[in-house]
């Protein structure tokens, strides 16, 4: 089973930035990541313009582009999608998937904290390691600094991924 860590933290707290170091990271030693982050908004276009959009925009229930490097898929939905739904479509051929947000759901979880957003652990079950930008007193877990992430990398890898290759190398190459 592939590995899912959830990135949690108040809004603000610099989950996307570090995950943004933390995927660079982890695909930079060979692995394979995917990514899903939750959003409580509704989510814009940037690029409305584009034809792509425009036939989306036109109804299409799917929309998907293509090119030599990328396919995006736009889908309506009615409702929030189960993440073990979303999981059980992308996780063919990662080695694993970060999650931003879904701190309810039954992940473990690396909260992320920045003194100036909030300095409080919250009370949520499998938290494995907090990352912060200040000493965090009373963790029961690994406390890693916010602003390097090469300590985070090295648990991940430790805790999730040896099974799948060995530290430093590509698990990918035999």
């Amino acid at each position: 089973m592939i590995p899912v860590i959830s990135f949690v933290g108040p809004h603000n707290a610099g989950k996307t930035t570090l995950l943004e170091k933390v995927i660079a990271g982890l695909q930079g030693r060979g692995f394979k990541v995917g990514v899903i982050k939750h959003a409580f908004h509704a989510v814009v276009f940037e690029e409305a313009k584009k034809d792509s959009l425009r036939l989306f925009d036109a109804g299409a229930t799917v929309m998907t582009v293509v090119s030599s490097e990328v396919c995006i898929e736009y889908r309506r939905q009615e409702g929030e999608v189960d993440l073990s739904q979303i999981l059980q479509r992308m996780t063919s051929g990662l080695d694993i998937v970060l999650v931003e947000g879904f701190k309810k759901e039954n992940l473990p979880k690396i909260q992320i904290l920045r003194r100036e957003v909030s300095s409080h652990l919250m009370n949520l079950d499998q938290t494995i390691a907090v990352a912060a930008d200040f000493e965090v007193e009373g963790a029961e877990v690994p406390v890693f600094p916010l602003d390097s992430s090469e300590q985070l990398i090295g648990f991940i890898v430790r805790n999730f991924l040896t099974c799948q290759g060995l530290e430093g190398e590509n698990p990918q190459s035999g």
